[in-house]
């Protein structure tokens, strides 16, 4: 009893017998190698994690590396954008570029899910999103004409992608997007919805309102039929596109932090410079969850201005 107190697993009494002596080295040695076994999966669990966790912080540097470097800006607009990942891979994804000297495109792209599967779809749409004149970007297509070009309309763009991407029913995979283009001598906005939170539109002379397009997410069923609408833009008008990472911010009580709230703090936050905005609208939220590792979704922002 003395012994197996100070750490000891097994005893023999004496005189021992040759037999049991046997059969308890053999007993002992039996967990000698079960223990070794188990260090060394351990070990290999370890090692494994630590690869694994290499992976995903190259794979998050690569979709950062798609996020807009200098937001586009002209005397005529200015646009600002604001990415806060709840994870370290993200299913949200958003860019804002110029298309032509006088048109400027922008999406919010929402793919279900978190990890791997979302940031992996969300990174092969980016790629199809890109203002890169090749067959690879729905975004432009090539003419005979000068300026050897033309840019896709946005209703176009869904209706392209609804075709191509429809839904996983496997893995319950989808995604919503808001895809728009400003359009700087007309000063109207032209934007289709898919299945996304509505814009918010702040006038200069008016408060902020929420403009729904009720839609169907992407590949939700073969012929969507997305249309395009149109809102024309005065000096001062402002836009905010958004994911449902804020509407869907909960807090102790497992209140959401709603449409409401987004709109009184943008409202608030009118007479600052866009990313101020921003921060003033993602400090209310985080306020609102108690802290920012709180969020169980991606929170992602984007902001058009009309300056003139």
């Amino acid at each position: 009893i003395v012994g197996m107190n100070a750490g000891a697993d097994d005893f023999v009494a004496k005189p021992f017998d040759r037999d049991e002596l046997r059969v308890r080295l053999r007993a002992g040695q039996r967990i000698i190698e079960l223990e070794d076994m188990l260090q060394k999966r351990n070990e290999e669990l370890q090692t494994a994690n630590k690869r694994m966790k290499r992976d995903l912080q190259a794979a998050a540097r690569i979709q950062n590396s798609l996020l807009p470097g200098i937001s586009p800006e002209n005397a005529q607009v200015a646009t600002a954008w604001h990415f806060l990942p709840c994870e370290e891979l993200a299913g949200d994804i958003l860019n804002i570029f110029n298309l032509s000297d006088h048109e400027i495109g922008f999406y919010v792209l929402d793919v279900s899910g978190h990890g791997v599967p979302a940031a992996l779809l969300s990174v092969t749409l980016s790629r199809l999103l890109s203002p890169v004149l090749d067959d690879a970007s729905l975004l432009k297509s090539q003419i005979s004409h000068p300026p050897g070009y033309e840019i896709t309309p946005p209703e176009k763009v869904a209706n392209q992608l609804n075709k191509r991407f429809q839904i996983d029913l496997e893995s319950g995979q989808f995604f919503t997007m808001l895809y728009g283009i400003i359009n700087t001598r007309t000063r109207e906005m032209r934007y289709v919805s898919c299945g996304h939170p509505g814009i918010i539109y702040l006038p200069a002379d008016g408060e902020a309102q929420v403009l729904h397009a009720p839609s169907l997410p992407v590949g939700f069923v073969e012929d969507a039929g997305y249309h395009e609408h149109v809102l024309p833009l005065n000096s001062g008008d402002r836009v905010y596109i958004y994911s449902d990472g804020i509407l869907e911010a909960e807090n102790a009580a497992r209140d959401l932090f709603g449409a409401s709230r987004m709109l009184e703090v943008l409202n608030s936050a009118r007479n600052v410079p866009l990313k101020q905005s921003f921060q003033q609208l993602v400090k209310q939220v985080e306020k609102w969850t108690h802290s920012k590792a709180s969020l169980k979704d991606d929170v992602t922002l984007v902001g058009i201005e009309m300056k003139s």
